[in-house]
């Protein structure tokens, strides 16, 4: 339990410590920086891509075509992990154990994985019928359309 909490802490300082340079550095870029010129920080998303031009667009976006099919992946291989330690415990009550710990982990976090997309599903759903679908890049099916690959 300690460990996990130590790989906790190590992740969120990580998380910070990244977040502390780049928050500068794009109020650099916002502001024009250091130097006299503006300068602009590209969408890396496409400027065409209307979908990614407010933020509800951009975080369905986002779940949609970034962290769903990478988390995906991440579950399968886990749950084939799992598997393989269960196939590797030969009847030894400790690697069983870690076995069950590590299926349980990989079904939660798959749980959560699919939790985040409904729910952003279902408040771009209530955001659409509240708005009467009057929110063009998030209610006229544009997340939809598979031009986004382009």
């Amino acid at each position: 339990m300690i460990k996990k909490i130590g790989a906790i802490a190590i992740v969120g300082c990580v998380a910070l410590c990244v977040l502390a340079i780049a928050v500068p550095v794009y109020a650099q870029i916002m502001t024009g920086g250091p130097s006299s010129e503006q300068t602009t920080f590209p969408n890396p998303f496409g400027n065409d891509n209307e979908a990614t031009k407010s933020i509800y667009g951009f975080v369905f976006f986002a779940l949609s075509n970034i962290v769903m099919p990478i988390g995906s992946v991440i579950v399968v291989f886990f749950l084939i992990y799992s598997g393989y330690l269960f196939a590797t415990a030969q009847g030894s009550d400790k690697k069983i154990e870690h076995a069950k710990e590590t299926f349980f982990a990989v079904v939660i976090g798959a749980l959560i994985l699919l939790g985040s997309w409904t729910i952003a599903a279902a408040i771009r759903g209530t955001l659409c019928q509240i708005a009467d679908g009057n929110i063009p890049d998030l209610c006229d099916g544009a997340l939809d359309r598979p031009e986004f690959d382009e």
